[in-house]
This record gives structure tokens, sequence and C-alpha cells, in this order.
């Protein structure tokens, strides 16, 4: 399996929060405090990310029409070397 192709299973308080809150991106709503959603720096500076709990969480893209799902993982597993 490639090294950016992985399973990665959450459970279902995860899976229920990834999809409020990617329905809440589409509306252009405010994901709640607790998602911790904020802008990244350096090479993911046109990228944001939110937290789904534990060390689980997403990064994206919006633009006018779509929300991009770029990467879903831990800290670890997203910020080291590409």
């Amino acid at each position: 399996m490639s090294e950016r192709v992985k399973i990665l299973h959450l459970i279902d308080t995860q899976a229920t929060k990834l999809f409020l809150y990617v329905a809440k991106l589409l509306d252009d709503q405010p994901l709640p405090p607790e998602a911790r959603d904020h802008a990244l720096q350096g090479e993911w500076n046109d990228f944001r990310e939110f937290h789904l709990g534990g060390d689980t969480l997403l990064i994206y893209q919006t633009d006018e029409q779509f929300v991009y799902l770029t990467r879903l993982g831990s800290h670890a597993q997203l910020f080291k070397t590409m």
C-alpha cells in the first residue's frame, strides 16, 4: 500500500463530526470551537485544518463552490516530511 494511502478507522463520534463539520463548511457556517479550525502555515499556508477528536484531524481547502478534503490522519501522519 502506498505511503500516502493508509486505512484510518474513525470512531463513531469522529465520523459524525466529520460529516457535520463538512456540511457546515458547505453551508458557509463556522465550525464549533471544539473543532479548533484554523489556517495552516508554511508549505500548507493555503490550507486549513480541524480536529475530530483525539489526535485525528482533517486538512482541507475551500473555494466559492467546493470544500476539498485533502488529508485525514494524526499530526504525526500528516505533518511528517512528504
